[in-house]
């Protein structure tokens, strides 16, 4: 195991030999054995490719600032990375870890006094939702109504039943309900689609164990009196077109292929379709289930005239502004550079905020323009992108732009690499297993992230099993000289 995670890491190493400008991202977690540690990846440019890559997992004192940024350190110079080259970080926006004085990216630019900090984008979706919904109490009851419901049924075979039974006869088909993450509040989206689509039936299986007067007979009255206002009813649906593509861009955010041009260009749209809500878009959606209610003989209150179309406004104009507020940063300046090159407009752009991010001059950037616009071919492609940033001759003809693109390719989305690496972890690391060393445990996890795909006898291809050779020989080759226990 010692010998195959080290020529995974000689391998690792052999990769990053010419990097010369790399983003860094990094977040902790605990693991099975409660304890701390810190996950580290490397986003670079070779080969004509953007590639990310995961370098370590390694134990820490403690969260402190200082330690984190010790662990980072010791992270790069294991594969052999000078921390002076590292251009952007990119972390989830905790406190030690983003802290503009004494956090681990101000400690950071110590050693890389130009560094870029950037906040992840799926985690700043969660964060503009939160501080949406916390100045809302009507959005904050009904949530409070999805989490109440999902415990109401899942901790009773018995009333899950019920409600299974509902569900076959009146809708066709049933649903499990689905709980929302504490921390992942676009989790709701799943939570709230199933009420929706079950909202008679749950108002059913409600009055029923209301009727039992059995345990929680009382809760479930309580929750059958919050169903049957209209005004519940009406949030929710709203709550599910606004949830749903705030979902879609979240998932989108954190593939492994997303860059950051058209990470930002999704977020405008999502801004912009969220900002033409109106509250039309839902009134034929409660329409049908206010049928089906009546249908079902479930008697609906009505609120105050008005009332959940003011407050539904309201929740979506403070989303709109925290996610504006929030995407309003370095980063979407920087962006802006790959809607230069898309437009390629005849009237010469402003560089002056993608100057002021890089530190750059604007009228430098603005003379180079002037050529670059002429070159032939998609000049917002990422091949022609790369090239015009890593080209020798581009890179002498026009260093300035050429310096403004690497920033730009290297600008991470955020930490969803260092997220699935933590994944990694805990497919390894389990209640089951959980003796293994830290390095064993890295080593492993090296495996299973860089190391080449197991070959499949009937369908494995020349290169693939040309790079299992490689594994296998350079692993023969460490463990052939490792000391042998007597």
């Amino acid at each position: 195991m010692e010998a195959f995670g080290e020529a995974i890491v000689q391998n690792l190493k052999k990769r990053l030999a010419n990097v010369t400008e790399y983003a860094m991202m990094a977040d902790e977690c605990t693991d099975i054995n409660a304890h701390e540690v810190v996950s580290v990846c490397v986003r670079f440019i070779a080969s004509g490719a953007v590639t990310e890559m995961f370098i370590g997992c390694w134990p820490i004192k403690s969260t402190a600032a200082v330690d984190v940024r010790d662990c980072i350190l010791h992270a790069l110079h294991s594969v052999n990375l000078d921390p002076g080259h590292m251009v952007e970080v990119a972390f989830d926006g905790a406190g030690n870890m983003s802290g503009r004085k004494r956090g681990v990216q101000a400690l950071l630019k110590e050693h890389s006094a130009d560094l870029m900090y950037v906040h992840c984008r799926s985690h700043l979706l969660q964060l503009a939702l939160v501080r949406a919904a916390e100045r809302s109490q009507v959005v904050k009851r009904v949530l409070t109504v999805i989490n109440k419901l999902y415990s109401m049924f899942k901790h009773s075979p018995k009333r899950l039943g019920v409600l299974e039974g509902v569900q076959c006869a009146v809708d066709g088909t049933s649903h499990k309900l689905i709980q929302a993450g504490s921390t992942l509040w676009l989790s709701y989206d799943g939570s709230i689609a199933v009420v929706h689509k079950h909202y008679t039936a749950i108002c059913l299986a409600l009055e029923s164990i209301y009727a039992d007067a059995a345990d929680l007979s009382c809760d479930a009255g309580g929750l059958l009196q919050e169903l049957r206002n209209v005004q519940t009813l009406y949030l929710i649906c709203v709550l599910q077109h606004i949830f749903q593509p705030l979902a879609r861009l979240s998932r989108a955010l954190q593939t492994k292929d997303a860059n950051i041009s058209t990470s930002m260009a999704l977020v405008k749209a999502t801004i912009n379709g969220i900002k033409g809500f109106s509250s039309e878009a839902v009134e034929p959606d409660v329409a049908v289930t206010m049928s089906k209610l009546k249908d079902a003989g479930v008697h609906m209150t009505v609120s105050e005239s008005g009332c959940e179309k003011n407050a539904a406004n309201q929740f979506v104009k403070n989303v709109v502004s925290n996610l504006e507020m929030r995407f309003s940063d370095d980063v979407s300046s920087l962006c802006s550079l790959h809607e230069v090159l898309q437009q390629r407009t005849p009237t010469p752009p402003d560089f002056s905020n993608i100057a002021h991010v890089l530190g750059a001059s604007s009228r430098e950037l603005q003379k180079e323009w002037g050529f670059i616009q002429r070159l032939d071919g998609d000049l917002s492609s990422e091949e022609q992108m790369i090239a015009i940033a890593t080209s020798t001759q581009y890179r002498r003809m026009y260093p300035t732009f050429s310096s403004a693109l690497r920033r730009l390719l290297l600008l991470p989305v955020g930490t969803a690499t260092v997220e699935r690496s933590f994944s990694t972890l805990n497919r390894i690391l389990t209640d089951k297993r959980c003796c293994l060393t830290p390095d064993h445990t890295r080593h492993l996890m090296l495996m299973s992230v860089e190391g080449p795909d197991i070959l499949d006898v009937r369908d494995g291809t020349s290169k693939e099993q040309n790079e299992m050779d490689e594994l296998l020989n350079a692993a023969y080759s460490i463990w052939i000289h490792k000391p042998r226990r007597c």
